[in-house]
């Protein structure tokens, strides 16, 4: 018993270790891109029953695109505020994309089903395409209704503050 404590207690030092070089140095920090308006690239993702879908898909929704992965404890720290924010979103005006980074996509799976999250997440099909290839998750992109991305929050978010919402109105505005 004392030894999987032991073994327990080296691996969080060690995931945190990892961590403090991966994940970004300041707490958060967002981007607001508007002024570019570049459309978003083409992007394929698998779901959990192997169906495919394309970013543009969504295109005449509001899209919120979350980088995140299993592993990665601010990810999971911010996955309450998400499937709140999922649940309240007007699905015909807004769509939530959670893409799983993870390399075994089964531990995303394991992952969302043990927590009983019902938002919808998928895996890359192909490597991210710029601007969605990041140095560090979590990373949430807002993509207007015309397909542009029009914003970037790395870090933890909170989805249900009145920042965050107000960049998710100003995005349905945009058409």
């Amino acid at each position: 018993m004392k030894k999987n404590i032991n073994y327990l207690l080296a691996a969080f030092i060690i995931a945190v270790a990892i961590s403090a070089f991966v994940l970004p140095k300041s707490k958060s920090s967002s981007k607001n891109i508007e002024e570019d308006n570049k459309p978003s690239p083409a992007m394929s993702m698998t779901d959990k029953n192997g169906d495919t879908v394309q970013l543009k898909d969504f295109k005449g929704k509001v899209v919120v695109l979350n980088l995140w992965a299993s592993w990665c404890p601010p990810c999971i720290a911010e996955m309450p505020s998400l499937e709140k924010f999922y649940k309240q979103m007007d699905t015909e005006e807004v769509a939530l994309i959670m893409l799983s980074l993870d390399r075994d996509f089964d531990k995303s799976t394991a992952f969302m089903d043990s927590k009983a999250y019902e938002m919808p997440y998928y895996k890359p099909a192909s490597p991210l395409p710029a601007p969605f290839a990041v140095d560090a998750i979590p990373a949430t992109f807002i993509i207007n209704k015309k397909g542009e991305v029009v914003g970037l929050h790395s870090g933890m978010t909170d989805f249900m503050s009145e920042t965050f919402l107000n960049k998710i109105q100003s995005a349905s505005s945009q058409e």
